[in-house]
């Protein structure tokens, strides 16, 4: 167990991992889930260097610690009670020397066949994903998952994280501004340049009569080789609304 803060508290071990799913399956009602990940393991990770743990040996115990986990996923695979499974990792989008970044090219050294799914963070602020950082030749951890053969969910396609603070890209569509009660230029000086980010950060991105920040975001995102799945936030009907838009 790593106790991250007093509120976070975080672990991957077989036993913890065998009975959360229980109780999932329990509340699901449900014999079985199609995929199941496991979230943010680089906890451990930044918990030992605030403690000032020798990197190397961090290391050590953290793969030995994926691999304790991957090796019961594959056994809840045998056992049926998930179709397959992956990590969730906000780290595995930030350079490979960093203290907290997350290796999925490491993690692939001791994984089943029932690894099948990877999640990470990816926006047009926060490029990580896509970018020749994550290895030792070279390559994205985009390149890393789709050599692999995994499928590749994006969080957090639409709050980026910057020098600049918080950036929602979704806030900026007329509706959501009307249901927030604002007028539409409300915020029109902050959505220039993530319009000049975004246009500058990815090809697809093009200024679609009536479209809004978002929906180029979520079709520049689908644009990009080896994103499969882009994940939104439904917590306003006129982000789904917004959302949908998107694809019609």
């Amino acid at each position: 167990m790593t106790e991250y803060t007093p509120d976070c508290w975080h672990c991957i071990s077989p036993d913890f991992l065998a009975d959360q799913l229980t109780a999932s399956l329990e509340r699901l009602a449900l014999p079985k889930v199609d995929v199941l990940l496991f979230h943010n393991p680089e906890y451990f990770l930044t918990d030992a260097g605030h403690r000032g743990v020798p990197r190397d040996e961090v290391r050590a115990a953290f793969y030995e610690r994926i691999r304790r986990a991957l090796e019961h996923l594959e056994s809840e695979v045998a056992a049926g009670r998930i179709g397959a499974y992956g990590v969730s990792s906000n780290t595995f989008v930030v350079p490979r020397e960093n203290d907290d970044a997350v290796s999925l090219e490491r993690i692939l050294e001791n994984a089943g066949p029932g690894f099948a799914v990877v999640q990470f963070p990816f926006n047009p602020l926060e490029t990580g994903a896509r970018e020749p950082i994550h290895t030792l030749d070279g390559r994205s951890v985009l390149d890393v998952a789709k050599g692999a053969g995994l499928g590749v969910l994006v969080t957090r396609p639409l709050n980026a994280f910057s020098g600049r603070g918080l950036a929602r890209f979704a806030a900026f569509a007329p509706d959501i501004l009307r249901e927030l009660g604002r007028d539409a230029e409300w915020d029109e000086e902050r959505a220039r340049p993530l319009a000049s980010y975004l246009e500058a950060a990815f090809a697809p991105a093009r200024d679609e009569k009536g479209s809004s920040l978002a929906q180029r975001t979520l079709r520049a995102l689908l644009g990009t080789p080896g994103v499969d799945v882009v994940l939104v936030g439904m917590r306003r009907t006129a982000y789904v609304r917004d959302v949908v838009c998107a694809f019609a």
